[in-house]
C-alpha cells in the first residue's frame, strides 16, 4: 500500500497538468474577414474569470526579429512584418500548397510585404520565412 500511494498521487498530478479547457470564437466584419480571434486555454485546475482579445495577426519571434503575418485566415491579400529587418543579408520566403508544391518564392526587401494570393483556390497553404538563413515556418488559411 505504501509503494502504490505515491505512484496514485503522481498519476493525479500528471493528469491535473496535462489536462486543459479552453474555447475559441471568432468575430467577423460585414465582408466576411475575421476581426478578432479569443483564444483561451488554460489548465484546468487554474480558475480566472479574464478574457484575451486577439487579433487576427499571428506573431513569431526569429532570434531579436518579430514576425507578425496578418490577417491570417486571409481572403486573399496578406501581409507580412518584420522588424528590424537586416537588409544586407537574404531575406525571402516560400509559399507552398498543402501538396508540397511551391507556388510563390519573394524577397523581403523591407519591413512590410504585402503577398497575394486571391488566384489561388481556398485551403492552407504553408509559408517558410527566411531571414538570414534562419527559418520561420507558417500556416496560412485562404478563406
Amino acid at each position: 500500500m505504501k509503494k502504490i500511494a505515491p505512484l496514485f498521487i503522481f498519476m493525479i498530478i500528471c493528469q491535473g497538468l496535462i489536462a486543459q479547457t479552453g474555447s475559441i470564437s471568432f468575430t467577423y466584419d460585414s465582408d466576411g474577414n475575421m476581426e478578432h480571434r479569443l483564444v483561451i486555454s488554460v489548465p484546468s485546475y487554474v480558475k480566472t474569470n479574464f478574457t484575451q482579445k486577439d487579433t487576427i495577426a499571428v506573431e513569431d519571434k526569429l532570434d531579436n526579429q518579430n514576425i507578425i503575418l496578418y490577417p491570417n485566415p486571409t481572403r486573399g491579400l496578406f501581409k507580412i512584418s518584420v522588424n528590424k529587418l537586416d537588409e544586407a543579408v537574404k531575406n525571402y520566403f516560400y509559399l507552398f500548397s498543402s501538396n508540397g508544391s511551391r507556388l510563390m518564392n519573394k524577397n523581403l526587401s523591407n519591413n512590410m510585404t504585402t503577398v497575394d494570393i486571391s488566384n489561388y483556390p481556398k485551403g492552407t497553404y504553408l509559408l517558410n520565412i527566411s531571414l538570414g538563413g534562419k527559418v520561420s515556418k507558417w500556416k496560412v488559411i485562404k478563406q
